[in-house]
């Protein structure tokens, strides 16, 4: 006896093995059967990828981030003076994580080529981690390290597709460019 292949509103959702058409029925009411199921009102992922942006831009805004609340006055306006300089570095960094996508970049690394090493910045590393922590670049799943410039091995990390659509969007990353 030969199975006939099911219809395609019998097959189960990709993400959560539910069957296809409860996916679509959560869908239509504008809601996800999982976390991860793909089948949603908004098919393309167009609104859900502008939050992620948005999420993202507003995450390396923050200024509450910079200074500790009982830190002396001097490293508060330190901070504030670092809040203003701060997002421009992180698109210097960006840009040049963007340049090195292939190979991918250290902190050290990534401040050199953006030339933000001390005297010109304070701290790379730490917008370096505030892109991380923004999702725009993260190490890759292997974990290569490289050894620094002092001689202790810094992790790599490589630009996430997010990172390259902020680029775009701030016409900071050529439209045609996918991979440096």
């Amino acid at each position: 006896m030969t199975q006939l292949p099911l219809p395609d509103d019998t097959l189960g959702c990709p993400s959560c093995g539910q069957p296809k058409w409860q996916c679509d029925e959560k869908a239509k009411r504008g809601l996800r059967c999982c976390a991860r199921c793909k089948f949603s009102p908004d098919p393309h992922g167009v609104k859900a990828r502008q939050q992620q942006l948005d999420a993202a831009e507003a995450e390396l805004a923050r200024e509450d981030t910079r200074h500790r609340s009982h830190d002396y006055p001097t490293s508060i306006i330190g901070a504030r003076r670092a809040s203003k300089a701060g997002p421009t570095h992180q698109l210097r960094l960006l840009q040049q994580y963007a340049l090195h996508r292939d190979s991918g970049l250290t902190d050290g690394e990534a401040a050199h080529h953006a030339d933000l090493l001390p005297p010109m910045s304070s701290s790379p590393w730490k917008r370096c981690n505030e892109l991380r922590a923004a999702q725009l670049i993260e190490q890759p799943e292997a974990k290569p390290t490289r050894v620094g410039a002092y001689g202790s091995p810094g992790i790599v990390c490589v630009i996430t597709d997010l990172g390259v659509e902020l680029l775009r969007s701030k016409h900071l990353l050529p439209t045609g460019e996918s991979n440096a």
